[in-house]
């Protein structure tokens, strides 16, 4: 069931990126999400992602995959998605680099950060995110660097959530100088997407607002 919170949220976050978060949506309720304007669905794992993609192919939509991805799911991630919004290491980006070359694709990614440090998330550390980028190399020839994705603890108070968000906009800012194809800061979600968007970004991840469920 779509809420009629779409059209709002849509003319709310334009001209950011409005990600639906369609992870916990039945088939038909993304098909309808799809009709109603949404052009980006963000999935979190691979085999439910495969049998929406299958089924909802004769839309001209862009999958995003926004979930931890396993080692043994890239082969079919790669094939998939559009992007990988949560390559959260340098091991992932090599076997994605790999997959990519095998099927002549250039995969557009995203790195994960855990801004918070959050056991809970999965993600680079701040200070390992900085120390891997500043030694990048331009090895992996069939990866496009897009940007940044975060997620913030739900539960911290609002002045704790705007310094993370500021904090992850200032390494969004830095990537920009170095990598000319970084243009998108995937963060916030449905509790806080507005302030989000204040402090940057223009990538939001919105799912229990359109939905009946759940997208953290």
């Amino acid at each position: 069931m779509i809420s009629n919170n779409f059209c709002a949220i849509r003319s709310v976050v334009y001209p950011v990126q409005l990600g639906v978060v369609s992870k916990a949506a039945s088939i038909e309720a993304t098909e309808s999400v799809i009709q109603a304007g949404a052009t980006v669905l963000c999935e979190s794992r691979v085999q439910d992602a495969e049998i929406k993609i299958k089924t909802l192919r004769v839309y001209p939509v862009s999958w995003h995959m926004i979930g931890h991805l396993q080692s043994n799911k890239i082969k079919r991630a790669v094939k998939l998605f559009d992007c990988l919004q949560s390559v959260d290491s340098e091991a992932l980006l090599e076997k994605i680099n790999s997959e990519s070359l095998a099927i002549g694709k250039v995969m557009p990614i995203l790195f994960q950060i855990n801004i918070a440090q959050d056991s809970r998330k999965h993600g680079f550390d701040r200070g390992v995110f900085e120390q891997f980028i500043s030694k990048y190399s331009n090895t992996f020839l069939n990866i496009e660097i897009r940007g940044i994705m975060a997620i913030i603890p739900s539960e911290d108070d609002d002045l704790v959530k705007m310094r993370y968000f500021q904090e992850i906009h200032a390494i969004f800012q830095q990537m920009k100088r170095r990598f000319p194809s970084v243009d998108t800061l995937s963060m916030g979600m449905s509790e806080d997407y507005k302030m989000a968007i204040s402090c940057g970004a223009n990538f939001v991840r919105i799912g229990s607002l359109i939905f009946e469920g759940d997208d953290k």
